[in-house]
């Protein structure tokens, strides 16, 4: 909703997941229905659009029913969005959004996504399976991936749905997972 109204106003019909809202530009509202269905607002949430066209992971069996969807805090402009793959926009605001799959395809669905406040490089994807990876050079072309818990020989968490991953925004090496 926007303004002292009470009530909310519904610009996308579905289930409702993951909301970013660029933090310079309030107008600009990304959103999340069910299996990835990206859509974004360019009037402050009153009214949206699709942006899933290139998003290869939108739809079922593709992406958890509600899927992460992640604005780089560093860029207001990049934009997160996980399924099979973990996806990155260069500018969620451009007219045609172009999306690249940025970590392949590990057997498990994405369920957590987060960015480092103060180093767009560093970002973490957590899985359905709990398993947890890590990149320092996200924002490259191809960016690679560390394991710090590939459910095998690193093994610090349960093997669970990763639900929540957030970065110390002071302390970019301590890193919260549930």
């Amino acid at each position: 909703s926007r303004g002292a109204r009470p009530t909310a106003n519904p610009v996308v019909g579905g289930d409702g997941g993951q909301v970013q809202t660029a933090p310079t530009s309030p107008n600009y509202i990304y959103g999340e229905y069910q299996y990835l269905g990206a859509h974004r607002s360019t009037n402050g949430g009153s009214s949206a659009r699709t942006i899933t066209s290139g998003l290869g992971d939108f739809g079922s069996g593709r992406s958890n029913f509600i899927s992460p969807l992640r604005l780089d805090p560093n860029n207001p402009r990049r934009l997160y969005a996980g399924g099979r793959s973990l996806w990155r926009t260069a500018d969620a605001r451009a007219s045609s959004v172009g999306w690249q799959a940025v970590k392949n395809n590990v057997g498990s669905l994405i369920s957590a996504i987060d960015v480092a406040p103060g180093n767009a490089n560093l970002v973490f994807v957590g899985h359905n399976d709990g398993r947890l990876y890590r990149s320092t050079n996200a924002t490259s072309a191809s960016p690679s991936w560390t394991a710090v818990d590939d459910n095998g020989s690193k093994n610090p968490l349960p093997n669970r749905v990763l639900t929540r991953i957030a970065v110390d925004p002071r302390q970019n090496n301590v890193v919260y997972a549930s």
